[in-house]
């Protein structure tokens, strides 16, 4: 007699433990992007820092599938003092970094890719530094769609849109 005859619960029992580790591998292996209404926010990552840093910058790509714009109106952490939304503008020459107190327009039908030198989430004051292969959980708060909490990979300090690893 084979040992599942004999041991009905232990077959079931194995096969939800290969269950839960089999779809443990697939979110694994899916592509890091959240859905909340309308948008879709994918790559979303942070520059790991040096010790002591006083601020982090977390970047990603939003797409608005529908026919309204959204705005991504802000964004916390428990793991920062605050997060800002955050645009870098050229003025006269100079290379200037300043909030967006009225968040960062989504249009519709369009992506909004927040990068390095550009738009970019600003996690001020981080509890710890961040360091590479960690996630770092934000809580994203749109117009339209809602909120959202998106696990951001922390990529090494040398890391850019086009050189990170993923």
């Amino acid at each position: 007699m084979r040992a599942s005859a004999r041991f009905p619960y232990r077959a079931a029992a194995g096969a939800l433990v290969a269950g839960v580790l089999l779809g443990a591998v697939g979110a694994c292996a899916k592509t890091d992007a959240v859905a909340v209404g309308d948008l879709r926010i994918e790559k979303p990552w942070i520059r790991a820092v040096p010790p002591g840093a006083p601020a982090a910058g977390g970047f990603m790509t939003v797409r608005n599938a529908g026919r309204e714009p959204d705005r991504l109106l802000s964004a916390r952490s428990d793991l920062a003092e605050r997060v800002e939304v955050h645009e870098v503008l050229n003025e006269a020459g100079m290379m200037r970094m300043r909030p967006m107190p009225q968040g960062l327009p989504i249009p519709a039908g369009a992506e909004m890719t927040l990068r390095p030198g550009g738009y970019h989430l600003m996690l001020v004051s981080p509890q710890h530094r961040f360091a590479e292969g960690e996630t770092v959980p934000v809580r994203l708060k749109f117009e339209r769609a809602g909120e959202a909490v998106v696990a951001f990979r922390v990529e090494a300090m040398t890391a850019s849109d086009a050189g990170r690893a993923h």
